[in-house]
């Protein structure tokens, strides 16, 4: 098995991402998945978090967490320290603004809420 596995019980044949697997798969994403992909890897943002971000709490380098998509519902994080204030890294927010020229009227879906 390739990746490293922890020593937690839990973490017990979960596979880690190589160097590789990233590559290859910001090779093959459209926009819109590998925007997706790219929040989730390499900002940390949870699934919920990354569909329920919203354009009015995007700053040029940074995402305000405070809300998520829970249950086909808007909610609010997980846990209190789901709360922050997330830095977005060059090639996050580089893929970010090609999705915003992209998609001029945002839906949810993931297109990001409206404000």
């Amino acid at each position: 098995m390739r990746g490293r596995v922890g020593a937690h019980p839990y973490h017990r044949g979960h596979r880690t991402m190589t160097v590789e697997d990233i590559k290859r798969a910001l090779g093959v994403l459209e926009l819109r998945e590998r925007l997706i992909f790219k929040l989730g890897v390499f900002a940390a943002l949870r699934p919920g978090e990354i569909f329920g971000l919203r354009r009015s709490r995007l700053s040029v380098d940074t995402a305000d967490i405070q809300e998520r998509i829970y249950r086909g519902k808007l909610d609010t994080p997980k846990t209190q320290k789901s709360v922050r204030v997330v830095a977005l890294s060059a090639i996050v927010r580089e893929d970010l603004e090609n999705w915003q020229c992209h998609r001029m009227a945002w839906r949810v879906g993931f297109s990001l809420l409206k404000s």
